[in-house]
């Protein structure tokens, strides 16, 4: 009979420890400060943040859009190429979170460097992606951001500030994303 009670005392004490222990592990998520964030996702903070320079590039309608035109919005600026493969994986988590926050003060804009509007428009109609597609076609505007890989991706606050940098392909679907990206549409 004792052996009973020390045993279902025991059992009892390792289950409260456990659920103890997730408890604090939740408050730990939470308490997660956005910069280790970056750290987490493996993107460059930029400290201090950098004002984004503008551009102006023609989308896939041949419509001219501008940087400056996304005043107010968080921007996720992906530099890409219908060829590049590490492009093409992190495509389908680019939409999930185009998806996701499309209606927020965000706003993906996935700039391809030097393809054909037709090759790009062709691809994009294939593969279903709904998100923006600036055509950088002679390469200008990813010189100017300093781009010797793809793919790249810059987080720009609302306040038109670059934060964070990305070279080579994320899982931008996941909710650590999510959380810094709510971050960026909420700052001002």
């Amino acid at each position: 009979m004792k052996v009973r009670k020390l045993v279902m005392v025991g059992v009892l004490l390792l289950v409260s420890i456990f659920v103890f222990l997730l408890w604090m592990g939740r408050i730990k998520v939470k308490e997660k400060s956005y910069e280790s964030l970056y750290s987490f996702l493996s993107i460059q903070k930029l400290s201090p943040p950098v004002k984004a320079t503008d551009f102006t590039l023609e989308n896939l309608e041949g419509v001219k859009v501008s940087l400056k035109d996304f005043k107010g919005k968080a921007v996720f600026l992906n530099f890409w190429a219908t060829w590049c493969g590490p492009c093409q994986w992190e495509m389908p988590a680019m939409e999930k979170l185009w998806q996701k926050f499309k209606n927020d003060k965000f706003v993906i804009i996935a700039v391809n460097i030097r393809e054909g509007k037709e090759m790009v428009k062709s691809f994009m109609k294939e593969k279903g992606y709904t998100f923006p597609v600036l055509l950088d076609s002679k390469g200008e505007v990813a010189r100017t951001y300093g781009i010797r890989a793809i793919p790249t991706t810059f987080l720009i606050d609302v306040e038109g500030k670059i934060m964070g940098k990305a070279i080579g392909a994320r899982d931008w679907a996941g909710q650590d994303v999510f959380e810094l990206i709510k971050y960026l549409t909420s700052k001002r």
